[in-house]
């Protein structure tokens, strides 16, 4: 995990930003905003491995008119080793397989 990468030490006017949780293979922070009577909430999770890195993000906004809007975000990148994992660059790219159970 990035050793310099600390959410809480560029603080934005407005906003509060807090690591939820914080180890060698995992990070949770959360970050709300308001400006101009919008709200916005975010909490980003990344999961490191020697084989995977998952991050999953989730943001909502909250416009002054009370109108709401959701982001939900999955990313997931693989280490497929020199051999390229028996990816061949002639394969079809499709749908990617489904997410491994957490």
């Amino acid at each position: 995990m990035a050793r310099n990468f600390d959410p809480d030490s560029r603080p934005e006017p407005g906003c509060d930003s807090r690591t939820v949780h914080r180890d060698a293979h995992h990070l949770v922070t959360q970050k709300t905003c308001n400006s101009e009577g919008a709200r916005s909430s975010a909490t980003v999770d990344v999961e490191v491995s020697s084989e995977l890195i998952r991050i999953v993000s989730d943001t909502a906004l909250t416009l002054p008119n009370g109108e709401t809007h959701a982001v939900h975000n999955e990313m997931e990148n693989r280490f497929i080793k020199s051999d390229c994992g028996g990816l061949k660059p002639e394969m079809p790219t499709g749908d990617a397989p489904p997410a491994p159970a957490r």
